[in-house]
């Protein structure tokens, strides 16, 4: 039981880092301005969950960190360009794929099994968050194919992530090694590419980005302990629940207003928790 609940608290952080994200977009604020400032905080947030400094290298855990780095930066950036041309709600959808994707990937690559009930929750989780998203957004202004495929890979980037995780939770107990060198390489990786664009000196976005990157490294660390005790599939479809989270804080804290569908959504998303709980 203890790793559902690390999978819906980390659910509540990652929703709760949109909010941070929502403010930032608000005030059109590029993404490449917050990134360093996000991942700088996580790796803080990280090491300070360690107690100590960066873990002494081994190849096998800076490999995993620069791969956990590389698959979280092509989910990042490929939704962020589907988000230019295709319609939010559809490209959300699409991007949340991962949770189909990752418990057959599971499946394929680590003969990880789901009884039926477990594969129903999978189903349950991935139609609630689709439909929380029913009919949000504009527009697309490019063509389909274009913003469906980054939008996939933004799922398969997501996927990537949870399972080489997944495999770094075994190999070091908790996985928060790994992520510290995801964290630093991404930091590199951003602040590099912040400074070649040579932005202004505008210090908000940088304390945005700190806030989101803060809360959702607090996040991975119990999707970690999540991973610890439970299939990753399973998790990674758990953590879905983000989405119907993000649209409850959306009213709460936003004055958004929640359509019959998204209230379905927010529903199955529960039932999806409860299937879990009750058909271990």
């Amino acid at each position: 039981m203890l790793w559902i609940l690390s999978t819906f608290i980390a659910a509540v952080l990652f929703a709760a880092s949109s909010m941070v994200n929502k403010v930032a977009m608000r005030e059109e604020t590029p993404a490449d301005r917050l990134l360093p400032g996000t991942f700088l905080a996580g790796l803080v947030v990280l090491l300070l969950k360690q107690g100590r400094s960066l873990p002494a290298p081994s190849l096998p855990l800076v490999l995993s960190g620069l791969a956990l780095s590389l698959f979280s930066m092509l989910n990042c950036i490929s939704i962020l360009l589907a988000l230019r041309g295709g319609p939010v709600g559809k490209v959300a959808a699409v991007a949340g794929s991962h949770s189909i994707i990752t418990p057959l990937l599971a499946w394929l690559l680590f003969a990880e099994r789901l009884n039926s009930w477990q594969w129903t929750a999978v189903g349950v989780a991935t139609a609630g968050m689709i439909l929380v998203q029913h009919r949000q957004g504009q527009k697309a202004k490019v063509s389909t194919w274009v913003w469906f495929g980054l939008a996939l890979l933004g799922a398969i980037g997501s996927s990537g992530e949870t399972l080489i995780l997944d495999k770094a939770t075994t190999l070091q107990n908790d996985g928060i090694s790994g992520l510290v060198w995801s964290y630093l390489f991404s930091f590199v990786f951003t602040a590099l590419w912040f400074l070649r664009r040579r932005q202004d000196r505008g210090q908000r976005p940088f304390y945005l980005g700190a806030v989101d990157g803060a809360i959702s490294a607090t996040g991975m660390i119990f999707f970690a302990h999540a991973l610890h005790g439970g299939p990753a599939g399973l998790v990674a479809a758990l953590s879905t629940s983000a989405v119907a989270l993000r649209a409850i804080g959306g009213r709460i804290f936003f004055g958004e207003r929640l359509s019959l569908w998204s209230w379905l959504g927010i529903t199955l998303a529960i039932v999806a928790f409860g299937l879990v709980s009750f058909f271990q």
